[in-house]
């Protein structure tokens, strides 16, 4: 899928300026980092920017009402680090661009369910990529991926109605978790018809 939808980003200064310090840093204010543990959740939390229509802040206050999770983020700057120690939260740091498309898959893997709950998700790349990886994944309510490819069962289980309230995502996420494989199951559907339209749509662009 990503071979013809992959968004060019352009990064901000800030974001590309991130150093090995940072992840030095949060090594000594979490006590622990958790891995490789069976029990554990992983979640992962990616954005390129924390502007407000991310809801990237909301979204990892989400974490803390999930048994045993773990976060797993793209690290963006001193605010991230500070969030998530007064939370808590115990999170792995990596630092990558969405350029990179090989790192982008590997960051993505280490999940066992994705969040993007933006106030703005008519496009979102989490989305199309974690489809594509068959990782189940919940997203914000102004997607519009269902108006040409519809699936019911989607939109009733990955689809938050309220992004900013985490105390009420909690159950959505909790279960997706439960019911990952016909989650998954749903998402390839999807992506089979998905697939057809876009690909018919940029042979279309391409002889106009």
């Amino acid at each position: 899928m990503f071979g013809y939808l992959m968004p060019n980003y352009i990064l901000e200064e800030e974001y590309k300026s991130i150093g090995k310090k940072y992840i030095e840093k949060l090594e000594r204010n979490n006590k622990k980092i958790v891995s490789n543990n069976s029990k554990n959740v992983n979640i992962g939390i990616y954005a390129d920017n924390d502007e407000w229509y991310t809801n990237i802040y909301n979204t990892i206050s989400t974490v803390v009402f999930i048994q045993n999770a773990v976060l797993n983020y793209n690290l963006l700057n001193d605010r991230f680090l500070e969030f998530i120690k007064i939370h808590k939260i115990d999170a792995n740091p990596s630092i990558f661009t969405y350029a990179s498309i090989e790192r982008t898959i590997k960051e993505f893997l280490k999940n066992d369910i994705i969040l993007d709950l933006k106030f703005t998700n008519n496009f979102s790349y989490n989305f199309l990529l974690a489809t594509e990886l068959d990782i189940p994944i919940a997203i914000g309510n102004t997607t519009d991926y269902f108006e040409n490819c519809n699936n019911d069962y989607l939109k009733k289980t990955i689809v938050v109605n309220a992004e900013d309230n985490p105390d009420m995502n909690k159950d959505i996420i909790e279960n997706i978790l439960r019911n990952k494989e016909k989650i998954k199951e749903n998402l390839r559907l999807w992506k089979k018809e998905y697939d057809i339209i876009a690909k018919e749509n940029i042979e279309k662009m391409v002889k106009e």
